[in-house]
């Protein structure tokens, strides 16, 4: 029993070691496994992405196509650089134009920029919620 417990004690504990090694962000489907994937829940954070990779932003949109997110501010492209975006609508019977607005970034030379995107009204006007993320690309 002590051999058992000897051999075994140390592979559970291996087993879970290398859970614990996995990516916390569950990437969607069709993007790049390494890509970094944020959420409205990391409002205010800061993060760190490599150079060269990429860090998608995900925000829902409300109905209506009326208030879309951009960028609010200017920030330093050679650090971290806008490459493109695109409009994801919700899935199921409920379709009502809802979905989620998907940006994409590129780490670029090493720096700090803070990401600052608003939910804008198309055409113009005050901006509703704003979503900030401090980005340390190393």
């Amino acid at each position: 029993m002590k051999l058992l417990s000897t051999v075994l004690l140390p592979l559970v504990l291996l087993a879970g070691c290398s859970n614990s090694n996995q990516s916390i962000t569950h990437t969607p489907d069709g993007l790049p496994a390494d890509a970094l994937v944020v959420g409205e829940s990391s409002n205010g954070d800061r993060v760190v992405v490599e150079a060269g990779t990429f860090m998608f932003v995900q925000l829902p949109e409300p109905a209506g196509g009326r208030m879309v997110w951009q960028i609010a501010s200017p920030m330093n492209a050679s650090v971290l650089t806008p490459k493109g975006q695109q409009f994801v609508p919700d899935e199921g019977e409920d379709r009502d134009g809802t979905g989620t607005r998907r940006m994409r970034f590129q780490g670029g030379t090493p720096g700090e920029v803070v990401l600052n995107l608003a939910l804008s009204p198309v055409g113009g006007g005050p901006a509703g919620d704003h979503f900030l993320l401090t980005v340390v690309v190393r």
